[in-house]
């Protein structure tokens, strides 16, 4: 566990599913608009707000997993944050190294700057190593940018891969961004 005053990174724990869903759903909902030159569409906000989404949080927190982690931040034990390392199904070469797994990180909005994604990023980087991972990716939407400050800070460097995620009847383009793992 990585700690700083009352700020700490643990594993999630069954139960913390609701609190990873309501900063997903804001990160999410900020990240669509930042992607979507009108906005974020209502129907994609109701459509957020029907997913169960701490019930799927809390199944893929207690099922067992050969690879990858669910991580989250706290501040005074309140879950401010949380991280994702997730194996790939293909893995990818890219400049000599194979990448085999993708980072999430996200932190509500009134809790970022304050080093919960660094912090939760070390953690994930001390899993991936354990798992001789040796590179990973990490994606952001152009215009996001939170993200966009954070993940070259944290040694990141642009992929040169794009993809598209519908978004109700839009799509919202995200990059990849790649960073090694030293042994």
């Amino acid at each position: 566990m990585h700690a700083h005053a009352d700020f700490a990174v643990r594993p999630a724990r069954v139960g913390d599913g609701a609190a990873i869903w309501q900063i997903q759903q804001a990160v999410l909902a900020e990240e669509f608009a930042a992607g979507l030159p009108q906005g974020l569409p209502p129907v994609v906000t109701r459509q957020l707000g029907q997913i169960d989404g701490a019930l799927t949080w809390d199944d893929a927190i207690g099922a067992a997993h050969d690879l990858g982690a669910i991580m989250v931040a706290t501040r005074a034990g309140r879950v401010v944050g949380y991280g994702t390392l997730t194996p790939l199904h293909t893995p990818s070469d890219h400049a000599g190294v194979t990448i085999r797994a993708e980072v999430r990180i996200d932190v509500r909005p009134v809790d970022q700057r304050q080093g919960h994604g660094s912090r939760l990023l070390a953690a994930l980087i001390d899993t991936a190593r354990s798992q001789a991972i040796q590179a990973v990716v990490s994606w952001s939407v152009p215009g996001e940018i939170a993200r966009q400050r954070f993940l070259p800070a944290c040694g990141f460097a642009p992929l040169g891969i794009r993809r598209e995620l519908a978004v109700g009847d839009h799509h919202v383009e995200q990059h990849a961004w790649y960073t090694t793992i030293p042994s």
